[in-house]
């Protein structure tokens, strides 16, 4: 089944990866851990990190770095360059989403350098709130389900009582 959800994402959202500027972004998400894979493939060393994010909690970088969640962003940076992600390194960022209403969508990221550019990233898979239609929709159906059940249920025991013979 979550093959599916894999597919029906790719199709919908985009794909996984994405790359910009010297810097590649793999995203992974397993259940309700994001992780986000940042690759510096030919840049400057890497100091900063932000996505948007919604809903989320437990949010992890690499050692040395500092994270903080504000304003619907995951923030997390280094004020060592030691720590930086230096040419063909890797960092590893997550966090874990709450079940409160929150999807998967499109976010966008913008990695911060040492020379103090940014590189900003549109279209990753990450959490975004869920639509208010989305809820309405399902509590809409729900509500058309119970409905008919109720409609049916009564028409059968209508016939029910047609059709039971009568006593002489």
């Amino acid at each position: 089944m979550s093959w599916l959800v894999v597919t029906l994402a790719i199709v919908v959202v985009g794909p996984a990866d994405a790359q910009q500027d010297g810097v590649r972004i793999h995203v992974e998400i397993q259940a309700s851990d994001y992780t986000y894979w940042v690759g510096n493939v030919a840049s400057r060393p890497i100091t900063r990190f932000e996505v948007a994010q919604s809903n989320a909690y437990l949010f992890r970088a690499p050692d040395g770095w500092q994270v903080e969640s504000k304003d619907g962003l995951f923030v997390a940076w280094t004020d060592d360059v030691r720590h930086a992600i230096r040419r063909r390194g890797t960092g590893k960022f997550s966090l874990r989403v709450t079940s409160k209403g929150a999807v998967l969508g499109e976010v966008q990221a913008r990695l911060g350098l040492k020379s103090g550019e940014s590189i900003v990233i549109d279209d990753l898979w990450g959490i975004v709130p869920e639509p208010r239609s989305t809820v309405l929709l399902v509590s809409g159906v729900m509500a058309a389900l119970m409905l008919f059940h109720a409609g049916f249920m009564a028409l059968l025991d209508r016939r029910a009582a047609c059709s039971e013979p009568t006593a002489p």
